[in-house]
């Protein structure tokens, strides 16, 4: 059996504060950016689109929060260290 990936949007109201882009996320993870979208793409961290920066093909970004929750997560596992 083969299932299609569908992909929606919905408005959030979310302060700008609380977001970081992803190269932010992979320099306060330690990680590639590849790896930030790995962790999108299994649900660890959500993807937020600022419609407002269209030009810049939806400046992608990340919630602030989640990255930190992400970080004490690598941190208390060995990953990496504080």
């Amino acid at each position: 059996m083969f299932v299609q990936k569908k992909i929606t949007y919905e408005e959030v109201k979310i302060e700008r504060s609380e977001l970081m882009s992803m190269a932010e996320a992979a320099r306060e993870l330690k990680m590639s950016q590849p790896g930030i979208y790995r962790a999108i793409e299994h649900g660890r961290l959500r993807e937020i689109i600022d419609k407002d920066r269209e030009g810049q093909h939806f400046r992608r970004l990340v919630v602030r929060s989640e990255v930190q929750l992400m970080k004490f997560d690598r941190i208390l596992r060995g990953v990496m260290e504080a």
